[in-house]
């Protein structure tokens, strides 16, 4: 028993000297730690932290851009789609994505880049930037067709490489379903409404948080409103669709005596 409580004492006071040697900093495994990951003029081991971060990311992407070019090169012919898209901060950008058969039969697809476009979007700026991509890749005298949109400019940027073009089904599809819709004399009232609806509720917080506040009180799912968006004639159904599942919530929340009563944000 005596012994035992030897033990318990002498445990006891080793775990002591190494709680005061952490405080004092007398070689505790914390400090060791803290002194590895610190980099000179960095701010210790948040730093280190960082940079092991951002090795890593440089470290697979070095990999992946090797395995696709790998792909890319061994294909005996390519299409690629050109599309140009803009941010949320308004800048433009030009996007190149490859698609090819490899040896398993298998369809391939790899975004061989997403270039920043500040410059006009003349055809001859879309030329000389496809022109790039395409010799950066060496695959030039392999691509076969280019898909676009039916924008004026990529075409007469296509017809200049000499490529034979092909325009984007998905968007030829969404033309033809937008003009139909505009040929429905109730339809375009409807999606105008719809769409004020939708982004009173997307634009409040205010608003936002009330519909939830009602959906859970209902018992239901809590979802957001679906806006329409142009370039996606889906979106027109999903909108109205989300629109009509939510009919009852949005009805009551719009009906709260308190709804103008806060700001919006």
């Amino acid at each position: 028993m005596k012994t035992k409580r030897k033990q318990i004492h002498q445990e006891r006071t080793q775990v002591t000297d190494r709680d005061a040697g952490g405080e004092t900093g007398e070689g505790t495994a914390g400090e060791a730690v803290g002194d590895g990951g610190r980099e000179p003029g960095g701010d210790g081991a948040e730093a280190g932290g960082s940079q092991t971060v951002k090795e890593m990311m440089a470290k697979k992407h070095a990999e992946e851009l090797e395995r696709v070019k790998r792909g890319v090169q061994q294909a005996v012919a390519v299409s690629i789609t050109a599309d140009m898209w803009t941010s949320l901060n308004m800048e433009a950008y030009l996007a190149l994505t490859c698609h090819y058969i490899n040896d398993n039969m298998q369809l391939c697809t790899s975004v061989l880049g997403v270039k920043h476009f500040p410059q006009s979007h003349t055809a001859d700026n879309l030329t000389q930037v496809k022109r790039g991509m395409k010799d950066d890749w060496a695959i030039t005298n392999k691509v076969r067709c280019l898909v676009t949109d039916a924008a004026p400019n990529m075409m007469a940027a296509t017809r200049t490489l000499q490529i034979r073009h092909s325009i984007c089904i998905a968007h030829k599809l969404n033309l033809i379903v937008k003009k139909s819709c505009d040929q429905i004399p109730e339809l375009p009232s409807i999606r105008h409404k719809s769409r004020q609806i939708v982004s009173f509720f997307r634009s409040s917080t205010t608003a936002k948080e009330k519909l939830a506040q009602v959906q859970q009180q209902m018992g239901r799912p809590t979802l957001k409103l679906v806006n329409e968006v142009p370039t996606r004639w889906n979106s027109t159904y999903q909108m109205l669709s989300r629109l009509h599942d939510e009919r009852e919530p949005v009805w009551v929340s719009l009906a709260s005596p308190n709804r103008f009563n806060s700001t919006h944000s």
